[in-house]
Parts: structure tokens; C-alpha cells; sequence
């Protein structure tokens, strides 16, 4: 029944193989496939589990005691000349819906909302906008984590710890058209939020722990490829404190890394001016502080190279470094605007 109800409202295929109950607080979705209007992937699953507190809904509580989501895959694309995502068809058919109705009276800032455990497996995310000039691949082989607090009211969060193996990731930026000619995010019904309804979280991470990750970012307009693959890297937070700027951590361990960072051979001609982006705000001034007691980096291989530069036959050339087996120690750093220690 959910099946037919979604297709007729949104007009495209819906796919759910396999639901199971188990009251009061499970609900497991197997085989889950939607398509979007080009007739490619929107969202697709294996396993979408999740442990709820039903009950606990009467009482205007959302209490999730696990996420656990498997064989997830995520197309995100929003296309020219109209700026439209790719999902926007659906919003537009429920809010079609809405409108036609009464609004029921807004409830949002009584509900609680709590989540306990989060548990991903092999999960993908594909984003391309051509608006910005932006797309991504990013795969994730495993992310666990527990949450001790959630308050989405007061924006309090505090995870102790998280865990996360087998990332590939890939972005890429290339120049966009004129954005005057650009729809605004006012012309396409989005709000944004500014003054104290925009405040910062009150974020508390205990340590982040991430193994076996590769990353690649191109960007067209500057020739710049950059990639980075590593083994290890372990963070323990002591403190961090979005509102004033400051991040102190105890400890970081980086293991195995391989960085190269290329830049390819730019025209002075082809450099266009730097132009205002739609999306693009006033800068603000930069006043974080960051103090790190310990940093430990083993085994790093470092390349930089800049076709740029003309070659050095003779003395330390610049424009072409390569550094194999580096180990570098760090104790006590110290980062501001104006000092660094």
C-alpha cells in the first residue's frame, strides 16, 4: 500500500522488497529503490533498520535507539538553467498536497528528539551540481558511533567516540557560468538563516578514530590535483567550542600518510577575473585558536609539484619537493591568526 501510494504521488518507481514490525520498536525496510524522473537511482538500499520508541510518539518523543543502515546509495544532482534538484519534484508533490489543507498547528518546538546509536555499512554518495560548479563520490566502508547527548532544542551534542574504516572519496571543481543570470536561493523558495536563529552548536567529540582512507580533489580552474591516502589517524579532543573558535586537543596520530599536491600548467590568459559567487558572503575575520599537546606523524611520503615554476638546476627547487619516510613529532602547538608556537 505505501508502494502505490508513493508512486501515484510521485510519479516514479518505488521499490520496497520487504518490511518487518517488531513491536513496540523495530522497523526493517529491505530492497528499497527510488527513481528519480531521469530514470536513474535517487536512493537505494539493502537494509534500512531502525529501533524507535513508538510508542513513546503519543507523548511528542522521537527516541531512536539504533540507526543501522546498510548498502546505501545516494544521487544528489542539480542541473541548469532551472536550479533544481533532482528530488525537487517530490517535495513539490507533497507540498502541492499540504497546501490544499488546513496547516495543523505547529507542534515542531515541543517534540524530543533522541538517538543513541548510529551503525553504517557500505554507504555512497554521488553529488554533482552544475550550478557550483561541483561534484562527489564518496564512498564509506563502515562508521559506528554512540551518542550520549542529542538535544536538537538547545543544540547540544556529545558523541564520545567515533569509528570509520574504508573511505574513497572524490571532488571536483570546475568554473560555472555567469551567476547573474542565476535564479537566487530567495527566487527558488529557500530561506536563509542569519542573526541568533543561525547560532552554533554546542559540539563535544571525545576522540574520532578513521583507518584506511583515500581522497581526491581536482580543481579545473587552478590545475590543482591533490590526493591524499593514509593508514591511520587517530584525534582525541580535549575541548571544542564552535561559538568561541577554539579547538584544544590532546592528541593526534597520523600513520602511513601519502599526500600529493600537483598543480598543472596555467595560461595567464585563461585566468578569468575573480567574480562574487550567488552563494558567496562578506568575509568575516578569522579568529580561531587551535592547541594541539601532542602530534605525531610516522611514515609520511610528501610530493608538491608546480609546473608553474621554472626548475631549479642547482640548490633546493621549490617547485619540486619529495620527501619519503618522514617522521615528524610535535609538542605543545599553538595556532592563531597572529602567532603560531
Amino acid at each position: 500500500q505505501v508502494v502505490s501510494f508513493l508512486e501515484k504521488k510521485i510519479n516514479t518507481p518505488v521499490k520496497i522488497e520487504k518490511v518487518s514490525l517488531d513491536l513496540p520498536k523495530l522497523l526493517v525496510l529491505e530492497g528499497v529503490y527510488f527513481e528519480d524522473q531521469k530514470q536513474d537511482t535517487l536512493l537505494a538500499g539493502d537494509q534500512l533498520k531502525v529501533d524507535i520508541s513508538l510508542l513513546k510518539l503519543l507523548k511528542n518523543k522521537v527516541e531512536i535507539n539504533e540507526i543501522d543502515l546498510r548498502g546505501i546509495t545516494a544521487k544528489i544532482d542539480r542541473t541548469l538553467p532551472d536550479s533544481s534538484f533532482n528530488f525537487d519534484y517530490i517535495m513539490r508533490a507533497f507540498v502541492s498536497a499540504e497546501q490544499e489543507e488546513p496547516k495543523p498547528e505547529d507542534t515542531t518546538s515541543t517534540m524530543e528528539f533522541s538517538i543513541d546509536r548510529i551503525n553504517l555499512d557500505r554507504i555512497r554518495f554521488v553529488y554533482k551540481d552544475d550550478v557550483i560548479g561541483t561534484s562527489a563520490d564518496f564512498n564509506l566502508g563502515h562508521l559506528d558511533t554512540r551518542i550520549k547527548t542529542f538535544d536538537l532544542n538547545n543544540m547540544r551534542f556529545e558523541i564520545p567516540k567515533v569509528n570509520v574504516k574504508g573511505i574513497n572519496a572524490m571532488v571536483k571543481q570546475w568554473a560555472v557560468v555567469d551567476s547573474s543570470n542565476l535564479p537566487s536561493t530567495k527566487d527558488i523558495g529557500i530561506e536563509q538563516s542569519t542573526g541568533p536563529e543561525a547560532m552554533m552548536p554546542d559540539l563535544q567529540l571525545g576522540s574520532l578514530h578513521i583507518e584506511d582512507t583515500k581522497a581526491r580533489y581536482i580543481d579545473e580552474t587552478s590545475a590543482l590535483n591533490t590526493s591524499v591516502l593514509f593508514e591511520k589517524l587517530l584525534v582525541d579532543f580535549n575541548n571544542i567550542n564552535l561559538k568561541g573558535e577554539t579547538v584544544d586537543i590532546r592528541r593526534i596520530l597520523l600513520d602511513g600518510n601519502d599526500m600529493k599536491v600537483a598543480f598543472g600548467k596555467i595560461k595567464q590568459s585563461s585566468i578569468a577575473p575573480e567574480s562574487k559567487s550567488a552563494d558567496s558572503v562578506d568575509a568575516q575575520p578569522i579568529k580561531w585558536k587551535v592547541n594541539i599537546d601532542d602530534i605525531q606523524l610516522n611514515k609520511n611520503q610528501i610530493s608538491y609539484f608546480d609546473a608553474n615554476q621554472p626548475k631549479v638546476k642547482k640548490g633546493m627547487d621549490y617547485g619540486n619537493l619529495n620527501f619519503t619516510g618522514l617522521d615528524v613529532k610535535l609538542t605543545n602547538f599553538f595556532f592563531s591568526i597572529d602567532s603560531i608556537s
